[in-house]
């Protein structure tokens, strides 16, 4: 029977260190999930201020429609015939009879033709508004993912 000896590289070590190691190691696990906390909040409060960027920039848009809706009403008053006649009148202009008026003709001209609504919309598709939702994910619903997929694979052990 053979004695065997004792080699020194595999020494016992001291109780104090091993504790010290599995506070090293907790500290080092509560750093990673704090970590993990710091990023998802931060991914968080940059969704919420995109969303508030979103709205101002709807709000505006609103807003410049608004404007928009009330100069083309001002452009339609200011275009009406009274308005107009009294304008030209105002401004010295006279009516033109008839049989004064000098027409001109230009060789190859066409008028444009009048446009034509489109009102068959049955080949077309709706877009797609919705995120895909591997967008819509938090970083805890992809880590948890992650997880259970390996979970899966390894067959739970």
């Amino acid at each position: 029977m053979k004695k065997q000896r004792s080699n020194p590289r595999f020494a016992v070590q001291a109780s104090w260190r091993l504790t010290r190691q599995e506070m090293g190691l907790v500290l080092l696990a509560i750093g990673v999930l704090v970590l993990g906390a710091l990023l998802q909040l931060y991914l968080v409060s940059r969704i919420a201020l995109t969303g508030r960027e979103i709205f101002v920039l709807q709000d505006d848009l609103a807003e410049t429609q608004q404007v928009n809706e009330g100069l083309r009403l001002h452009l339609a008053e200011m275009s009406a015939y009274d308005i107009m006649a009294a304008r030209a009148t105002q401004r010295g202009y006279q009516v033109v009879p008839p049989e004064q008026r000098t027409y001109v003709f230009v060789d190859g001209y066409s008028p444009p033709e009048p446009a034509v609504p489109h009102t068959d919309f049955t080949g077309l598709q709706q877009p797609e508004t919705a995120l895909p939702p591997a967008y819509t994910q938090s970083l805890l619903d992809w880590v948890f993912e992650k997880l259970n997929a390996y979970a899966f694979q390894t067959g739970g052990r």
